[in-house]
């Protein structure tokens, strides 16, 4: 949150805004992957550093899966 409220000026109360709220979601996620990877790693730093987290695993699975069948997900 220090890097996006110097670079954007956005405080924890603008996050309340739901646009404001997405973007810096994303942007987290695009700090991720870029230091990452598309990958376990990736997808886990964008939820929390969490000991033995799934999320990750379970991304991954799913994309793997929409690849499957055709990049459609059910």
């Amino acid at each position: 949150m220090p890097r996006l409220k110097k670079q954007y000026g956005i405080n924890e109360n603008d996050l309340l805004s739901p646009k404001i709220n997405i973007f810096v979601g994303a942007e987290i996620l695009r700090m991720c992957l870029d230091k990452h990877g598309l990958n376990e790693e990736g997808i886990t730093c964008y939820n929390g550093r969490i000991i033995n987290n799934p999320y990750g695993k379970e991304v991954i699975k799913l994309l793997k899966k929409a690849r499957i069948t055709n990049g459609k997900i059910n």
